[in-house]
């Protein structure tokens, strides 16, 4: 049961952060519409990186027969993320601009590596009955 509500909100929290994510690179820098949905990310990204240590790796290689190598992103992101808000109110654009960029290109290829034949995203989406199995 508790596995369960952690996949649901892990999705929940990480699918939002693709779309803000690419806005946020694209749109206008510096209003308070990019702070406000700056904000909304990096608290997206962190619950979604939380929500990862209490699921267990299915595929792949295991660390402590528990932690694979998509879990490399939890820590990724719990170490960066709070730097990206630590650039910006330093004012160093530069390395906010770059950390960001970086959490982004890891979120994107880590949402790709849950697509591996085997894991949960891969067998929901590519079966057959995909909306029952996500409800089951």
């Amino acid at each position: 049961m508790i596995k369960d509500i952690t996949l649901y909100l892990h999705l929940i929290t990480a699918l939002p952060c693709i779309p803000i994510g690419a806005y946020l690179l694209l749109s206008k820098k510096g209003d308070s519409k990019h702070r406000n949905l700056g904000k909304l990310w990096m608290v997206l990204m962190f619950i979604t990186a939380l929500s990862t240590a209490f699921l267990p790796s299915v595929v792949g290689p295991k660390l402590f027969n528990r932690f694979g190598l998509l879990h490399l992103f939890t820590l990724l992101t719990l170490w960066r993320a709070p730097y990206i808000i630590i650039y910006a109110r330093r004012g160093n654009m530069t390395r906010h601009k770059r950390t960001v960029r970086a959490l982004y290109v890891a979120l994107i290829a880590t949402f790709l590596g849950a697509f591996v034949p085997g894991r949960l995203l891969s067998n929901l989406i590519f079966s057959n009955n995909w909306i029952i199995e996500l409800f089951s």
